[in-house]
């Protein structure tokens, strides 16, 4: 008797799964692996390393079986960023470095940075850096010397000496005979004159046994805009402070200030635009108050020039005159 219909269809899928995994396995690779050869008791083998895949970062560094180290644990890492360029960013670790910083789309940016140093001081700082550039504050910043900055023993003596010498060049010229005497040059063009034949005076060259120092330069900003516009800030060790700034329009103003030989603090401002140049400083010279007082010998010579004119105006009234001429009537007086 035949088998039923669903007997049938059974035994026909069992052929195919067997037929099926008799295939998927004469397909398979064929690797032939041996089996593992003994060793005998005095034979040594040499194993070789497999070769090393560099990737992007450094493989870590072997320890000594008596060297230990330890792993520093990451506390808290967020770090959100948008496509605008807004971003912010917490990073702190198991050994005190904290590091945080928020931004926003123009790229103007905020954070604070603190950790401890070896020693065990603390360090804290917090930042802000936008359109006016990097800004930090930390009290383990170093922090510019008070104003005015003593002036050292050498400079001084430098200053007196160039002092004495300019004294003396001045009285060899005054006392030094001419043979031909020209019109005096007006200030301005003697000055032009200078600065062109000479812009710039050699150093003076300095003996070998003479010492110096090098007055550093602890600020030197330079801005200038193809309009005119500028702004500048220059400082030197020994105290010396100029500062300006100016419009398109020519118009000025700024701070000089120093401090003298003998101790004494100069500090001026200045404007300068269309009224002229205008400074303001204790230690310019005052004039005295309207009216001034005239001096003696002023007075006398006023009083001099008015009796001759009086006398001049005496002698002319009665001094006889040559001819006459015919009185003038009323009418024509009218």
């Amino acid at each position: 008797t035949e088998p039923p219909n669903n007997q049938r269809t059974y035994d026909d899928m069992r052929l195919l799964v067997l037929t099926a995994l008799v295939a998927l396995s004469a397909a398979a690779p064929q690797y032939e692996y041996s089996a593992p050869r003994e060793l005998d008791s005095a034979e040594s083998v040499e194993v070789t390393a497999a070769p090393v895949v560099r990737s992007g970062y450094a493989a870590p560094r072997s320890l000594d079986s008596a060297e230990s180290v330890e792993f520093i644990p990451i506390l808290r890492d967020v770090r959100d960023h948008d496509e605008d360029g807004s971003h912010n960013f917490e990073i702190e670790t198991g050994n005190g470095i904290s590091i945080s910083q928020s931004g926003d789309s123009y790229g103007n940016k905020q954070g604070v940075i603190s950790f401890t140093h070896p020693d065990g001081t603390p360090f804290y700082m917090t930042f802000v850096a936008d359109g006016n550039g990097f800004q930090p504050e930390s009290a383990a910043l170093p922090v510019a010397p008070a104003f005015p900055h003593p002036i050292p023993d050498f400079v001084l003596r430098q200053i007196e000496f160039a002092r004495q010498e300019d004294e003396a060049a001045a009285r060899a010229a005054a006392s030094a005979p001419r043979a031909s005497y020209s019109a005096p040059s007006s200030s301005e063009e003697d000055y032009n004159r200078k600065k062109r034949e000479a812009p710039y005076a050699a150093a003076r060259s300095l003996d070998s046994d003479e010492s110096f120092e090098v007055i550093p330069i602890l600020r030197d900003v330079r801005n200038h805009e193809e309009d005119g516009t500028h702004n500048f800030e220059f400082e030197t060790a020994n105290g010396i402070v100029v500062e300006e700034s100016g419009d398109a329009y020519g118009n000025k103003q700024g701070v000089i200030s120093f401090t003298h030989p003998d101790g004494t603090p100069f500090y001026m401002t200045f404007v300068a635009n269309g009224d002229g140049f205008q400074p303001e400083s204790s230690a310019l010279p005052v004039a005295p108050a309207f009216p001034h007082p005239i001096p003696e010998f002023v007075l006398r010579q006023i009083e001099f020039a008015r009796q001759e004119d009086e006398a001049a105006a005496r002698a002319a009234a009665s001094a006889p005159r040559a001819s006459y001429s015919a009185p003038i009537s009323s009418e024509e007086y009218n």
